[in-house]
């Protein structure tokens, strides 16, 4: 089931997948990234009504899709700057105890994406991202 651009707010969707799938920025590139995953991603979830692929960059292409509320994200995006757009804007959609992951938060190549998002924290007053032993960051949000 795919949205038309202006479409409103999602009421239908629990599960939304937001990907370039195409053309990921060099650094997100993967093995899988073509003309063909989109479809592929679309045919794995066919059967699950609550999950909806978008194509796109985010946070762009959340808009006209985003649920008013998150109770969960993971954010990877391979970039300082646009983690910490997608963080920002994925922020105040956030219920109390909502979880973000952030896939890149502990990897030495991906230092200043922790310092940015760190930054964030520490202007927001929010509870602190912590680095897991896998190399990401687990962020709970407390209102």
């Amino acid at each position: 089931a795919l949205l038309k651009k202006n479409s409103v707010v999602n009421k239908n969707f629990s599960v939304l997948l937001y990907d370039a799938f195409e053309n990921p920025p060099d650094e997100a590139r993967k093995s899988n990234h073509g003309k063909e995953l989109f479809n592929n991603v679309c045919n794995l979830f066919q059967e699950y009504s609550f999950v909806l692929p978008v194509k796109g960059y985010v946070p762009e292409s959340c808009i006209g899709t985003q649920s008013k509320q998150i109770k969960w994200a993971q954010i990877d995006l391979n970039s300082a700057e646009y983690d910490c757009k997608a963080f920002l804007y994925v922020l105040p959609r956030l219920t109390e105890g909502a979880i973000v992951v952030f896939d890149d938060y502990g990897f030495a190549r991906y230092k200043s994406t922790q310092e940015n998002l760190n930054r964030i924290v520490d202007y927001h007053s929010l509870n602190p991202i912590i680095e897991l032993p896998t190399g990401q960051g687990l962020y709970i949000h407390h209102q």
